[in-house]
Formats: C-alpha cells, structure tokens, sequence
C-alpha cells in the first residue's frame, strides 16, 4: 500500500516532468518548438532576501544557440552591472552569471533576458527581479532598512499556507537585540505562539535578522492560532516595532499572524508519506551550476577561495497528501536530521598551511526545514519541472575543535530555489542557495550551495537516516581554568561536539554560581557553542584590604540529562570552574631613608594605602593613532596630519664626556614623525581600545563622541549619524551611510582637559570615563626642549596617574570600500589593574654598608603573576662567568620583555668622578661598595625581577598570499604598547663613592611608528634627514615546516614617561633639594624589534600570534643635571639598557568569538 501511495504521490507531483519519447513527430517538434522558454532562475523572479554574493543562474528548456545572448543585470532604475563573468554550464541549457564584485545590500536588480535562439526554437524575452539582504555588519543604510518592521514571514498564510508541520520565519529590517527576543506567556515574554490549548511549546532560534519559532508538536489543524510579536523587541540600534495592545502589563502588539492550519494528512490514516531521500556526494555536476553536486564552498580571504567541505547524508522529507495540494506541495524535514561534510584542510588564504583540519563537519537542522513544489513560473510545458522552494535552519560544526570554535555557527533561513523531475521513477531535487558563513568572527565566507538529493528507488526497505546517537561532550571552554586575559565583561563559551537544545540550557540543565551562589544569567546558543552572559557580567577578584581578598569564583554546571538537538543527553553533570583575576587595590607604602647626620640609611615606613590607579589609556585606534595631535602643521590636503601632542618637535643631541671633560654634542633624535592621514574603507567602523574597560554611560554620540565631516583645514561642517558600541575595552562606531570616497573626516574622544586633575563629567557630556569614574588619558606627557650652554635639555611634565587630558582628535579620509579583513588582537596582561606598575614584591634589599637612594616603594600582601616558576633559558650562565650577562636567566613570561645592563656608561664629566653613574643594573642593587679602582660594581642576582609587562591591541588587516613575499601579506596599523615599571639601581660616586641610586623607571609606552613611504629613504639626526612614514606596518604569514610563522619588523619611539620625577633625587642629594633638576633623555627613543613567531590556533577558534624579537634591542639614554642658578648644566651618565634576543615574549589573541 506505502509503494502504491508513494507512486500516486510522484506522478501527481511530476505529471510528465523527466520523461523521455524517441518519437519525433513533426508535430511534436512544433510543439516543442512552441514550448521553449527559460525554466529555471536563481534568485527566482520576486525572490527577498538573497544574499549580496550571489550570483545568477539561468536554465532554458534547451541549448543556448548564441555565442552571447545580451542578457544584462542591471540595478532597477540604475546602472548594469557590468563586471562580470559568465560561464555555460550543462550544454549551454544553464548560464552563471557571476558578478567581479558582491551585489549592493537591499538593492533591487533586473535580470533583462531578450528573445533567445534555442536548439528547438526561440525562447520568449522577460525580465526577472530580484532584492538583495542588508550585510551582517558595517555602515547602518548597508545593514538595515531606516525604520524598525518586520519585512517577511513564512508561512504568512498567503504566499504560503499556514500547515500543522508549519515553522515560522519572521524576517526584520535590522538586526534584533537577542537579549529582549524571549519566548513565552510571561510578562517579560516578546514573542509568542498561541492556540487553543494557550501556548504553544516551542524552539526559539534567533541570528541577525532573522528568527524562527518552531513548534516541538504539530500544530492541531483547523484551529486559530495566533504568532504574537511585541514592541518589547528592539532592533540593535535600539528601535522598537510599532503596535497595540498584547495582553501583557505594559507589553504591546507589534504584529499578529492569525492563521489555521491545513490538515497535511492522508484521510484516513492520519498519516504522511515520508520518503527517504539521498544526498549524494558522487561527484557529478550539478546541472544548474556546474559544480559538484552536494558540495559546501567555504571562500574567503582567510580561508582562500577553494575551500568547500562534500556534504552527504540521509534524509527523510515528509510530503502533505498531494492530492489535497496539487498545486503547492508542502514537505517537510525534520528537525534533528544531519548531513556531513568531509575533513577540510584549514589553510589560511589558501596557501599556508594552518596546522590542523577541520574533521567531519556536521550540518544539524535545528528546526523543521519547510518546502514546497510549485508549479513551474517560467513555463507551462507539461514537461517542465516543478520548482522547488526549501527554507531551513542548520548548525555547522566540526570534529575538531580548533576549527569548531572558528566557524561553528546557526545559519537562519537558508533558501534554496530548485527543480523537480522524476527520472525512473525517483524524484531528483536540484537546488541553489548562497550561504554566508562567519569566519573567525572577522568575515563572511561565500558558499553557493549546488543541494542535490534523490529518493531512494525502494521506498519500502529504504536505507537509514543518518541518526547520531552519541552524547554530547565539551570539546572546549573560555576561559578554562585559567582566566588571564579574561574581561569581565566577556561571556563564558562552552564548546560541544555538536548542537545543544537550548530550551533545556535554559530551563534549569545549565547551572550559573558565583561563590557557590545561583545567578541569574542569560544563554545563547551559536552552533555547538552556548555563550553565558551573568546579569551584570563577572566579578574579579580583588583585595578588601591588606590580606584579605574577596574572591569571585565561577562555577557552571552542565546537568546529566542536557540533550543535543537530537534527544541525546550528557552522562554527567559536567562542572566548570574558574576564578576571575586579582585586582590589586592596596599596598604597604616603604622607603630606604638616608640619615645625613650619620650617613647611615634605614627603613621607613609609611603605613598602608590604596595601589596606584590610572586613568584608562589608549592603546589602538582605527583609523589614526591613539594621542592627541598637535594640529599646528593640520594640512588635510597634504596628507598628513600632525605630531603627537607633548612630543619632540625639533633635533635633540646627547651629550658625552669620552675623555672625562671634553663635552661632545652629538644630534641623537629627529623631530618626532608627523602623523600620516589614514583612508578608512567605505564600509569599516571606527575603533578605539583602551587599557580599561570604559563606562558605557559616558559615551554619546554628540556629546563625548563626536563624528564630524570637516574641510581640508579641520573645520567642522555636518554631523555624523550614526551606532555607537561600548564592548568593555572597546568602542566600535558604524556611521548611518557609508563614509564618502574623498571626503575629510574627524571623530572626537572627549576627556576633562586636564592632565594634573581626576575630575571629569562621565554623563556622555563631557569625558569618557573608565568604570572607576576617572577620564581617558589622552597625552603621554608634555616635553619641553631647551638649549643652555650648549647643551640640550628636556623638560618632562608627567601627568597624574589619575589625570585626563585635551580631547583626542583624529582625522581621515573617506575610502572605497575594503575586502581585506580586519582582525582585532589583544596582548593579554599581567598587570590586571592596568596602572602600568607591576604590583608585585621586587627584591629591595641592599648591602648594609652602603647607602641607597630612592624613591618610596610598595610591598604587597597578594601580588600579580610574575616570573615565579619561569624555567631558565636553555643557554642560562653563570655570574662567575666574565661574560655573563644575564646570570640565571629565564625564559620570559607571556607578554614580558626582559631588560638588561647594556654595559658600562661613556665615562660622565668631572668634577664628581669620572664614572659618576657608571652602568645600571634592572631589578636589584649591589653586592658591595663602590670601589675607585674597578669600573663597575657587582649586580646581586635577581632574574625574576627583570621583566617589564606589556598591554597592547593590535589593528591588523589580513590580505591576499603574494607570490612575491612567499606568505599572506598583514598591515597592521601602529598603536602602543605599554610596558610596566621595573626596578633600577646605579652606583652612585657623587656621594664619594658610598651610595647607590635606586628609583623604577616608571610606566613606559613603545609607540609602534608608521613605515616608511620610501623603503630607501634614510634617517640622520646629524643631517637632520627625515623620512615620510605613512604607510601600515608590514608582517607575512609564511609556510615553515607545515606551520604557519609570521615576522614583522616593528619600528617604535621608546618614552619612560615619568622617569624625571624617580630621578630628581640626584640632583636633590648633590646640591639642595630644588637647587638643580635631574634631567633625562629617555624618551623618543628610536629603536626596531624583529619579531617573529609560529601562529597557533586555541581549541575555542582563536588565533595565537606567538612572537619573540630576534635581535638584541639597545634602549640608550643619558641623565644630565641643570641648575640654572648656581649656572652650570652637564651630563652626569649616557648609558643604556637592553632586550636581549629572545628577550621579548609576545602572545597576542585574536578577540573571543562571541
């Protein structure tokens, strides 16, 4: 009976389509002749939503008898698209019109088709038409319509019946905020499904633009049911839906969809036919595309333009009684189903090998995919085949988890458009779809989809569907047991081998504690990821007071019993824990004090207090370079913009003493670079990352941000509309239209004004603020370069810790848009409280028999990581050894630098000795006295105390493989790296050969410099030579060994930028305090890092940029004492410190893929 049915049901559903007479009548040819015409298009005529990669695909009853028919796309009311390429498939029945460049979001586009000569007559000329979706991210008009609606649903009742089996596919104009889409009959509920029976239990997926409901149980046919939207859902940028009353307190109804439902049943029996379908991976082309059947194309630029996973697998499509819908079929495929894709080899662009594949890769539909056979609209032909409509909701995930966590991820309302023919007996569905995979977080992926299945001849003892029956295990978590690194601000991601029901993760099965307490937290799925937001975010930990810490430890529970969307459930309850990092809040306050009466130091102390606190710095901005710009040279024309504001602005020349007397000035630094004017892409955002995380409620757009068109001089004209994102650390803009080719721009961060003060206005008025209330330091500090006696001097104004500063300007220049892709990196930090000072207990002892000069110093009860535990360097030396550098040494934490004595000082002017401050040592003191007759003391040792500890984002963006640098080329584009204070000392012969100066060098800044315009081009301070630096940073990604390894050479300004003040004590011991300043150079220093590194993939999908430098960087620099009272100016050291190779160790991480 099942075999009589299922036969009734393929002839009624193909009538004569794929059947084949040899008998070639005259009449039948005029009959043929009459009835040639197009039969096939993607997009369909009419069709919403189709994605701006897609191309157009043409299929006619017969081959295409001209050479090149004059079909033309065309914008509707605007130009033709004429960059294009197209390709004749299947014998010239198929054309593939494939555009150079993607289609314009929400564009309508004509397909023109003029009569066209085909083997067995004329096809007639039409037009086609066609709309286009809004892109994923960029500037508002390319993502959204201007008003807040929904655009399209299905089944609306309309253009397709409402059936029992029915999912609904709501469609907005813009992204929807998830966090207010919430399924149910609560007074918090936005969306609902209501019958008879009140609500109705169902799933709920959301993505973008998209959402879906889907029933977990048939709905009842002939009875009312009602799809409830409410004005409680807004869109991302904050829009509601327009509507009336819903029945909830204070909720009201944007939209209602009333509908009944259509029995799809059998009379009778109740029952279906379900047919067993074959998604074949054979290998042969489709005949709409050209391509093999069945395979899933991954392009794009991180991945490279080959990549594409063989989808197979079986499937059942449940088909409605067809006599009861001879004209729109329905059929459905469960939710549950699975096809598979073979192992892709993850190559980034193509070319370098990325040291893993991905696995099997898994396609879950995650809700009942919905289709329908429908008459043909092209032709009336009896053998014409049906089209085919196909909507659905898939999972993509991997086998492995460093590919899992990169592109694991819904795709929503997928839409295939295809044919149907019987050909011996079994329905063969030919479709097209265009997916946009998100890769990395960082970009869309193009896949044009050739869906291919065929029902099974013998229906009766069909093979299997594919059915998984294994649990689902966590392949990966963020952020694992270990924290560092991790905002509280960010959401926890579990990974899983496959796709969780959310509806039970969210009704109990996934338990949040912070401190073994429960906690209100909301969860998302994304694929095989569930993505945990607490309310109000986490907690770190931090000190109450001196050796008490409050600690905030996270636990999450997966219950035994959580299920896949497939029924299947975890074994166990699965338990996650983490503890969030320290901040550091108090100290003990010391200080070595001198008793000048005896000459005998001693230990003062000073009692507890709170840390240092810093205001939030600047680290990256896109487009410009995160300080102040001085706009005196501001000539947009030009191409430049400015200097940093407090920076050098003229030559500088050292000063030395080679014999003991002879002074010799020497032109040491150039005026610091004039900052180049940036061209920012079309479609990308503007980006500022600061060391802290920002106060939301400080910015607004307006106020405290501020976009501005401006002329060529920076005059401000129009306003710029636009969204602003506050992520933590981060502050994204996307502008309402896109940026405009030739256009001048500039966008304003606000600050307090004041570099000396903490008080600022965080109302979105006036300054942005860190949570902690205090303002964004804008400005390094203040230089001053003056000339006496022939010597220079530099005058350092440092800020307060707590300061703020003149608002940051930065001006670009509209752009065309970009394909490149932009990556965000993040040098996690051990200075977890960002104040630049590494709060941990540095060795500060010294020999009894000598003084020690310095500056107060903190003791800690709970410290930062260090280099506690650090393994030795594998070529570690002695300090018995003559030529050890640096004795014990050990390998350099995650994000440290190490820095070294580079030597002995060129020998200091008389009359206080001819070594005055002869060398440095980084970390500890001395072993004993000064002793006339040696050149220099003996540095304790003390190998953990010589590292400085980076923070640091990077701007990067990902080109294209170019054969001729052998890799993938990467811009990054300057920003800077801050560094943390270190512990210096230096023997001291101005106290008669007795002392030792000790002092931190204080918060030091490596702002990375833009390359130059001419490689050739050389820069000499004794020529006064400068070169124009305007172009990014160039790194490559290469193949070594099968691995992917990048290098980079990076030219940076070195500033202790509050070294002065750790230094006055010099001059305040030599002379009277106040008498004379300690001056110093260290600041504007030039130097190049070459780093290179293996580029490492974590098993949650981010990226590792492992780097170490692989020359040994020289930091010189002098001290010079001026007291222009008592007349005299001169040079009291010129020295230096070093990073030894392989002393720099950076790891930057590419952002969480939320």
């Amino acid at each position: 009976m099942k075999r009589i049915i299922m036969a009734a049901c393929i002839v009624s559903l193909a009538a004569c389509g794929g059947d084949k007479d040899d008998v070639a009548t005259e009449q039948q040819q005029d009959w043929e002749s009459q009835n040639q015409s197009l039969v096939y298009s993607f997009p369909d005529n009419g069709q919403e939503q189709v994605p701006v990669p897609s191309p157009v695909v043409l299929r006619f009853t017969g081959p295409v008898m001209e050479t090149a028919p004059a079909i033309v796309l065309r914008e509707a009311g605007g130009p033709v698209v004429s960059d294009v390429e197209m390709e004749w498939v299947d014998g010239k029945r198929g054309l593939i019109i494939t555009p150079d460049r993607k289609l314009k979001p929400m564009t309508e586009y004509l397909v023109q088709i003029p009569a066209i000569e085909l083997e067995k007559g004329t096809a007639a000329a039409r037009n086609l038409s066609f709309t286009t979706r809004g892109l994923y991210e960029g500037p508002k008009n390319q993502v959204g319509e201007a008003s807040f609606e929904v655009t399209r649903m299905i089944p609306d009742g309309e253009n397709y019946s409402v059936l029992d089996f029915s999912s609904f596919r709501v469609q907005f104009s813009q992204p929807l905020d998830k966090t207010t889409v919430k399924y149910g009959d609560g007074p918090e509920a936005t969306v609902q499904l209501v019958g008879p029976g009140g609500l109705v239990d169902a799933h709920l997926l959301i993505s973008g633009h998209y959402m879906t409901v889907d029933p977990k149980e048939d709905l009842t046919p002939g009875v009312e049911y009602s799809l409830n939207i409410t004005t409680g859902i807004t869109s991302t940028y904050g829009e509601t839906l327009p509507g009336g009353s819903f029945g909830n307190p204070g909720d009201t109804l944007a939209v209602s969809l009333k509908a009944t439902p259509q029995d799809t049943t059998a009379p009778g029996t109740g029952e279906r036919v379900s047919m067993v379908q074959d998604v074949a991976d054979t290998g042969e082309l489709s005949p709409l595309t050209g391509m093999p059947i069945n395979l899933v194309p991954m392009a794009s630029l991180l991945l490279g333009d080959e990549t594409a996973t063989q989808a197979s697998g079986i499937i059942a499509a449940e088909l409605a009684f067809v006599p009861n819908f001879p004209d729109a079929t329905p059929f459905r495929v469960k939710r549950g189903s699975l096809i598979e894709g073979a192992s892709i080899e993850v190559l980034i662009n193509g070319e370098v090998p990325a040291g893993f594949d991905s696995g099997k890769v898994r396609m879950d539909f995650i809700s009942d995919a919905s289709g329908y056979l429908l008459p043909n609209p092209y032709s009336n032909a009896d053998d014409a085949p049906r089209q085919v409509r196909l909507f659905m909701d898939v999972a993509v995930s991997t086998e492995t988890p460093q590919a899992n966590g990169a592109i694991t991820q819904d795709l929503l309302h997928i839409e295939l458009v295809g044919t149907s023919i019987v050909e011996n007996g079994q329905m063969v569905i030919n479709a097209v779809g265009v997916v946009e995979p998100d890769v990395l977080g960082s970009e869309r992926a193009t896949g044009v989809l050739s869906f291919y299945m065929k029902a099974y001849e013998d229906q009766d003892n069909p093979p299997t569907p594919v059915v998984d029956g294994n649990p689902p295990v966590v392949q990966s978590w963020i952020p694992g047991v270990d924290a560092a690194g991790f905002m509280n601000t960010d959401p926890v991601i579990i990974q899983f081998s496959k796709p969780i029901d959310l509806s039970g993760a969210t009704e109990g099965m996934v338990i949040v504690e912070e401190n073994g307490v429960p906690v209100d937290a909301e969860i998302e799925g994304r694929g095989a990821a569930l993505i945990i937001r607490p309310e109000g975010g986490f907690k770190n930990s931090f000190q109450q007071d001196l050796g008490i810490v409050q600690s905030y430890v996270y636990k999450i529970t997966i219950k035994k019993g959580l299920t896949d969307v497939s029924g299947n459930e975890t074994l166990q309850d699965i338990p996650l824990e983490f503890e969030m990092p320290l901040m550091i809040t108090t100290q003990e306050n010391y200080v070595w004090d001198l008793d000048y009466s005896t000459f005998t130091p001693f230990l003062n102390y000073l009692g507890e207090g709170d840390a240092i606190v810093r205001s939030p710095m600047i680290t990256a901005v896109y487009p410009g370079f995160p300080c102040s710009v001085d706009e005196s040279l501001l000539n947009l024309d030009s191409g430049m913009t400015g200097r940093c504001k407090g920076g050098i602005d003229q030559v500088y020349s050292r000063t030395e003493t080679p014999d003991g007397g002879t002074l010799i000035n020497t032109p040491d630094k150039l005026p610091d670079d004039i900052l180049p004017l940036q061209v920012l892409p079309a479609n990308r955002p503007i980006i500022a990352i600061f060391t802290k995380n920002i106060d939301p409620g400080s910015v607004r757009l307006g106020g405290s941000f501020l976009v501005e068109k401006v002329d060529a001089s920076g005059n401000p004209a129009d306003s710029v509309d636009g969204n602003v994102i506050v992520d933590g650390r981060k502050i994204t803009f996307y502008p309402t239209d896109e940026w405009v080719q030739g256009q001048y721009y500039r966008y304003v961060m606000g600050s307090n004004g004041n570099r000396k003060s903490s008080s600022a206005i965080c109302d979105g008025s006036q300054s942005i603020c860190g949570e902690d209330g205090l303002p964004i330091q804008t400005q390094l500090h203040e230089l001053t370069v003056t000339e006496y006696q022939g010597i220079d001097l530099i005058y350092q104004d440092a800020n307060l810790e707590s300061g703020g500063g003149d608002p940051l300007v930065q001006y670009f220049k509209g752009g065309v848009v970009s394909q490149d892709v932009i990556q965000v990196l993040n040098a996690p930090s051990s200075d977890t409280n960002a104040n630049m000072i590494h709060d941990n207990n540095f060795p500060r002892e010294h020999s009894g028999n000598h003084a020690l000069l310095t500056v107060p110093y903190a003791v800690y009860s709970e410290a930062e990581k260090g280099a506690e535990g650090q393994p030795l360097v594998p070529d570690a030396c002695d300090a018995s050894e003559p030529s050890c550098e640096d004795p014990n040494g050990l390998i350099p934490p995650v994000n440290s630098a190490k820095l070294i004595a580079a030597g002995e000082a060129v020998n200091p002017v008389n009359p206080f000795g001819k070594y005055m401050i002869p060398t440095v040592s980084v970390g500890c003191g001395f072993e004993s006295v000064l002793n006339p007759s040696l050149p220099i003391m003996e540095p304790k040792v003390c190998p953990e105390a010589k590292f400085t500890y980076i923070a640091s984002d990077l701007i990067t963006e990902i080109g294209t493989y170019d054969e001729s640098i052998g890799g993938v080329g990467v811009k990054i584009w300057p920003g800077q790296i801050m560094s943390t204070a270190v512990p210096m000392y230096a023997p001291f012969e101005g106290c008669g050969g007795n002392c030792v100066l000790g002092l931190d060098s204080g918060p030091q800044v490596m702002r990375m410099r833009y390359s130059k315009l001419d490689d050739g081009c050389i820069e000499d301070p004794v020529s006064n030579t400068s070169c124009v630096r305007d172009q990014p940073i160039s790194a490559v990604i290469r193949n070594v060994g099968g691995q992917p390894f990048i290098s980079v050479d990076v030219e940076v300004y070195i500033d202790a930028i509050d070294l002065q003040s750790k230094v006055t004590v010099v001059g305040d011991y030599m002379l009277a305090p106040g008498m004379a300043d300690t001056l110093t150079d260290m600041v504007s220093v030039p130097v190049t890092l070459k780093l290179e590194g293996m580029v490492t993939f974590n098993d949650d999908g981010t990226m590792n940029i492992n780097m170490e430098n692989s020359n040994e960087v020289d930091v010189s620099f002098g001290l010079k004492l001026y007291g222009e009272a008592l007349g005299f100016a001169f040079p009291i050291t010129w020295t230096s410190i070093k990073i030894p190779e392989g002393g720099s160790r950076i790891r930057y991480v590419s952002e969480i893929i939320k």
